[in-house]
Parts: C-alpha cells; structure tokens; sequence
C-alpha cells in the first residue's frame, strides 16, 4: 500500500477533523494509526495542523506567534524547535494558506481544524475580555512529544523562562514528567499574560474582597497572598477578575472569571458568568449573583468540608471507580410567564448523570459545568465542559436530551465536583 506524502497526510487530517468533531486529539489519533500513519506522525499531525491553520487565520489579524515550541529531551530537559524544520508543520501551513486565499478547502473544513487549536481558545478567551488580536503575543506552545522525535532540535535547547505563581507548580511538574492529563497541545503563553492553558491570572482587587467576604460567611477565613485568597485549612487558592464586553449605552455586559488552584493536583479550575445591567456596577453584581448560584457553594462544599442544602452529596460509581459528587442546583434564567418546576429538569439531567457515570474520565478531582439555552422551541447552545475543555461525546448527546420544550427563551446551568472517596 502506498502511503500518502505530507500534503495528503494533512488533508486526511482536516477532513477527519471536520467530519467527527466529536473525537478528541487521542481518538483522532487512533483512527490515524488505523489507516497505517505511524502514531509519532499521527501526533504531529493532531498537534499541528490545528496550529498552522489557525496562524494563518489569525495572523491576518495583526496577531503575532512564535517561531518555536517547546518539547522534553531524553535527559529531561526543555528545548525549542523551529515550527519550520518539521515536515509536518510546513505541509499544513502551505494547505492553511492556500485553502485561506484560493478556497480549496470549505470553511467547514476550515474551521473544524482551526477551531481544535489551544491558540484559537486563547483568542477566544482574549477576544472575550474585551482584548485585541492586533495586540496579541502568544508564547511557545508545548507539545508532549520527545525532543528526538523531531530532526532538527540539538541547536536550540534552552532553558526556557518559568512562569510565577501557581503556573510555577505546574512549570515543576512538566519538567518533571510527561503529564498524562495535559492534552496533545497545551500551550504555556508568557507568564506577565496567558500562563496556563489560555487563562488570564491576573485578579482584581474588587472581586477578589467579595470572594473574600463570600468564603468568610461560610466560616472560610482566608488572606489576599499575592493577588490569591490563601486558606489555612483548605488545599486551594482563588481569585478572579471582571472583563468588561459591551457597553450600549442602555446596558453593559460583563464576564466575571473565578479560578480556583487545586495546591494538590497542581490544576486550575476556572469558571466564566456573564452580567448585564443598566450600569457597570449594576451588570458586575448580576455576574457575582451567578456565581453564588451556581458554582460558589460546590466550590466551598468540595473544598472547605461545608455542608448546606444548595448542595447535593452523593456516592457515584464513574467508570467502575467510587467517588464522590458534589453537585449544586440547577440556575434557571427564565423570561415569564411560566416559572420552571422540578420537573422540567429531571429528564435532562438523569442523562448527564448517566453519561457521567459511565465514563472512565480516571481518578482525581473533576469537575463539570453544563449551560444550555433554547429560544423559539429550538436549541441555541448546548456545552459540557469537564475539567474546563469540551467534553464533546456528551456535548452532542446532551445537546439532544429532553430538553423542556417553550417559544420563550430560557437556559440552564449546572455545576458539579467530583472527587475520590
């Protein structure tokens, strides 16, 4: 059998990519490696062809990216490789950049490989808080693949710059090993902006005193330690931050970003509300609310040993593995007349605890986040994350549940922790 050459190697992948959106990078690997590419190459293609289409999308922009990433030697130390010296790269930079000007491919095509990309979830988040692409500087992605799977590496080994803070721990723990529950392609973009996985650290003072005030009326006392509220008795830091998003003059929009650094496993949880109000202030506090209804009490029951009737303790067994899920009440937006019931849940939501149930998503603290809206008797977004990525098999079973069924619009919102018993 004659193997294709890199261009069509490529092309495989993107049509791949486009048809089962569903299937993540490992998945897509595999079914690479079940058409006779080596699983070395299926790698680069899944770390890749993402990355080259979404620089040739975003470059048009004024975005700037760098001519390297990051990969681990055998000796255990990291070094940089020029994105041009691998064939790989090169082949689906010259396809992004004809499909971009001449149209070979569809934008479905397109999209389905940009849009897999950590860069693009990086511009999204940027993009979200209001930021600008022209202003944008991403840093050296990571790719967990050896060193000595590229041909050209030995000339530029480095010691790269650590991140502060907590991404420091995390920094620690890639130089230490290949971390499993990293993806393919994770990038580590420059501490002073973007240090983990596309998220923006930085906290401000005003969210972070009402956090502070939240956790103490719970009887959690914490310190403010560097921009993060610090727990004596408790194995997480949090801190948060507003991004102003639209202002019409009749309303503003805000997203408010809560993160939360589990010490322990070394891992960021961070979760994202949307506020709208006549005023800024007015729009800040509708997002603070959100939080406090939805995540805020799972957070400080998972975490801080508080127990209280807005959260539901109970014992799952998650691909054969007993755990414990803490799940909070279901935040309801609702436009008038009706008022939904207890009832309007229970069928969608004994799917998600079913699909959950049988997952084998490993040992360790998860977490999982639903939003779903409907308008005019027909779905407008449907998304499950778990452990802040797109959990996209459940995504597209959950997006056919059923779903109460209204001409007025509304959505749903659900939180939830698991933990080992």
């Amino acid at each position: 059998m004659t193997m294709p050459d890199d261009h069509g190697l490529v092309l495989e992948t993107v049509k791949l990519m486009r048809a089962e959106r569903g299937l993540d990078d490992e998945e897509i690997i595999e079914r690479l490696t079940g058409t006779g590419t080596n699983r070395t190459t299926a790698a680069k293609l899944v770390a890749f062809v993402p990355s080259a289409f979404v620089m040739v999308l975003l470059g048009k922009s004024g975005a700037r990216f760098p001519a390297t990433f990051g990969a681990k030697a055998a000796d255990g130390d990291w070094v940089r490789v020029q994105y041009l010296a691998e064939p790989i790269f090169r082949a689906a930079l010259a396809m992004a950049r004809e499909a971009y000007q001449q149209g070979v491919l569809t934008r479905e095509d397109y999209e389905g490989a940009a849009l897999r990309s950590a860069e693009w979830g990086a511009a999204w988040k940027l993009i979200s808080g209001g930021g600008k692409l022209e202003a944008a500087i991403f840093g050296s992605a990571v790719v967990i693949l050896n060193a000595e799977d590229f041909s050209e590496w030995e000339a530029s080994a480095i010691e790269p710059r650590p991140p502060s803070g907590p991404a420091a721990s995390l920094w620690q723990k890639l130089r230490g090993q290949r971390p499993a529950a990293l993806p393919a392609h994770s990038v580590l973009l420059d501490p002073g902006l973007l240090t983990v996985t596309g998220l923006d650290l930085r906290a401000q003072e005003e969210v972070n005193t009402s956090l502070q005030e939240m956790f103490s009326s719970h009887d959690v006392p914490s310190t403010i330690e560097e921009g993060w509220l610090v727990f004596s008795n408790a194995p997480i830091r949090v801190n948060g931050a507003f991004f102003k998003l639209e202002d019409s003059g009749s309303s503003t929009t805000v997203q408010l970003d809560v993160r939360v650094w589990l010490q322990d496993e070394q891992r960021l949880i961070c979760e994202s509300f949307g506020g709208i109000g006549t005023t800024e202030e007015h729009a800040k506090r509708c997002a603070l609310d959100g939080f406090v209804a939805s995540t805020f009490h799972v957070l400080v029951a998972a975490f801080c040993g508080w127990q209280g009737g807005q959260v539901t303790c109970a014992e799952w067994t998650v691909g054969g593995r007993p755990m414990i899920a803490k799940v909070g009440g279901i935040t309801w937006r609702w436009i008038e007349p009706e008022v939904p019931t207890e009832d309007a849940a229970v069928a969608w939501y004994s799917q998600l605890e079913q699909e959950i149930k049988q997952a084998d998503i490993g040992p360790g603290t998860h977490w999982i986040r639903l939003f779903y809206s409907q308008f005019g008797n027909e779905t407008q977004e449907c998304e499950v994350l778990l452990d802040n990525r797109a959990w996209q098999p459940v995504q597209m079973r959950m997006r056919t549940a059923p779903w109460l069924v209204r001409e007025e619009w509304y959505s749903a919102r659900l939180f939830l922790i698991l933990q080992d018993t």
